[in-house]
């Protein structure tokens, strides 16, 4: 037995919830689910993110959330209401983005050993002392990078 679906809605409201059914001639054929869906956010501190929606399937969604946050949310409950449903679940996920972004960078300040990439004894340590960087402010010199990333005056302050 087969039930009717969208007789009541006018084409606005069809519109609105992903186009639902369209007639196509004598019959009328069901429009493809939104399988990629990128827009915009404001997140909580005022800043605007991209985010790029994909569709896995009817309870499988994934809202990548591009910078300043850089997270990833995977959600798996159905969600209804086409472009306008995917737009509104992604600002509803903002805040927890931010949070979850809040929350890395502060692991990352509070981690014993350097990040991957940067130098140990370059992290939060001055290469000058203050009475010579008084004294060189302004002036160049020809200089050699160390391993450690320091600068060594090869010559003469100009």
């Amino acid at each position: 037995m087969k039930f009717v679906k969208w007789v009541t809605l006018t084409p606005e409201e069809r519109e609105a919830v992903g186009g639902g059914i369209r007639q196509n001639g004598s019959r009328f054929v069901c429009s493809p689910a939104v399988k990629e869906h990128t827009f915009s956010v404001r997140l909580p501190n005022g800043a605007d993110c991209n985010v790029t929606y994909t569709r896995y399937g009817t309870k499988a969604h994934r809202f990548q959330f591009g910078a300043p946050v850089c997270q990833r949310i995977l959600h798996s409950d159905t969600l209804s209401g086409g472009v306008n449903g995917i737009e509104e679940k992604g600002r509803e996920l903002a805040s927890q983005v931010f949070r979850l972004a809040q929350l890395a960078e502060q692991e990352e300040m509070r981690r014993k050993t350097p990040p991957p990439g940067a130098s140990s004894k370059m992290m939060g340590v001055p290469l000058l002392s203050p009475k010579s960087a008084d004294s060189q402010a302004g002036l160049y010199s020809v200089c050699l990078r160390q391993n450690s990333g320091a600068l060594t005056p090869l010559g003469t302050l100009y």
